[in-house]
């Protein structure tokens, strides 16, 4: 990446000095981010909305990058978590959207989906100026893609919705035409983030059939709402686990590949992975699934339990995190293992482009996002793949004040 880092003369001169004592030279990260622009009132319709306070939070949905790849949301309504947990809980993607529309909303919105075939990297280093970050790139291949870093009072995360209408015409928040409304589910449709505790949370897809749990004193969460409940109370990785294992969870989608598991971090360095697993990784009549929770600094799309970790889906972002994580001494050396662990999608090919292989001149960037959650600053750095790929600092983002 093309970071640029000035140091002061006089700074210079201690160093050389330290040098010529012997004396080890402090740690300094050459490393720049670039600062939010400015929001923009967004003038798009929001015809469904139910109150004024949706509307104020809609109204901040503003673009930050030049392509419009990535927006931001301060989002001051309710979401009704709390209302969605009393009432039972949802079991399905489907489920979820429903109680959106009939909670969230006026009336019945278009039709809302999260796909589940992503693929995504993650881990967690301690820099040399100790400084913990939780570290995350989220590949999917959108024909539109929106991702939106969205900022409730103590957490930040990011939501990420296809806006193609078609195959040949796209749609915009921001375009003064298309209806937002149905942006209020943003924070129940979480796929990572990181509270004010510091702890931070992503979702990765693992091949396998759909978890499911049926316990009749639990409630029933979905993916992306377990991990908002977690952004919300949870205060360390204990917290956290505690809060999975007081619903039922529910993987989205029945078919083999509709699986995830997930990386959980708190402010200490501790890092988990928490995976759901039945008695076979082929197996969908045993729907008695549990949980199982590995120690682990990095995941990709592999299992890490043992039984299932077979057959792997890659092993080459794996193994390069592997042989250089220990290796990041801040955020420059983060974003830049994040760079080099990122995919490319190529359209001729129809996958990914694997190492040593020349991407064709129609591919782009899987990634659709990199983000660096600081767990000791509670500041978030983002980054389109698009625009990582081309040398640019990432946005840093501050918690809602």
């Amino acid at each position: 990446m093309n970071f640029k880092f000035f140091i002061p003369l006089a700074l210079t001169f201690s160093m050389l000095a330290a040098c010529q004592k012997g004396e080890e030279q402090p740690y300094q990260d050459d490393f720049t981010s670039r600062q939010l622009p400015a929001a923009v009132t967004n003038s798009n319709p929001k015809t469904m909305v139910r109150n004024e306070q949706q509307t104020t939070t809609l109204n901040t949905l503003t673009r930050v990058d030049s392509k419009g790849e990535l927006y931001r949301m301060d989002y001051t309504a309710d979401y009704g978590l709390d209302a969605l947990i009393a009432a039972g809980g949802v079991k399905s993607n489907t489920e979820l959207f429903g109680y959106v529309q009939k909670y969230l909303l006026q009336v019945p919105s278009k039709s809302m989906m999260m796909d589940n075939d992503f693929g995504c990297s993650s881990f967690l280093v301690t820099t040399k100026d100790n400084h913990v970050l939780f570290c995350r790139n989220f590949d999917y291949v959108f024909e539109s893609p929106v991702n939106v870093i969205t900022r409730t009072k103590g957490t930040i995360g990011t939501f990420s919705m296809n806006m193609a209408i078609s195959s040949t015409k796209s749609a915009t928040p921001d375009d003064g035409k298309t209806d937002v409304s149905f942006y209020v589910a943003a924070p129940l449709a979480m796929v990572d983030g990181m509270n004010e505790h510091g702890v931070a949370i992503s979702v990765l897809v693992v091949k396998s059939y759909g978890a499911e749990q049926h316990d009749s004193t639990k409630t029933n969460l979905t993916t992306t709402a377990v991990i908002r409940e977690i952004l919300d109370k949870a205060k360390s990785v204990d917290d956290a686990l505690a809060i999975f294992d007081s619903h039922n969870y529910y993987a989205h989608g029945g078919t083999w590949q509709s699986n995830y598991h997930f990386f959980l971090a708190d402010a200490t360095g501790r890092s988990v992975v928490v995976e759901y697993v039945n008695s076979g990784r082929d197996d969908n009549t045993d729907k008695n699934f549990k949980k199982v929770v590995t120690d682990s600094k990095y995941v990709t799309n592999n299992f890490l339990y043992s039984s299932f970790r077979e057959p792997l889906s890659d092993t080459w972002r794996e193994a390069l995190i592997e042989s250089r994580i220990s290796d990041v001494k801040g955020k420059k050396d983060a974003f830049q293992l994040l760079l080099d662990v990122s995919q490319v999608y190529d359209p001729d090919l129809g996958r990914s482009v694997t190492p040593g292989e020349t991407p064709g001149a129609d591919s782009f960037p899987e990634t659709q996002w990199t983000v660096v959650y600081d767990l000791t600053d509670l500041k978030a750095y983002y980054i389109t793949g698009r625009e990582l790929m081309n040398g640019l600092s990432p946005f840093e983002v501050p918690m809602l004040k």
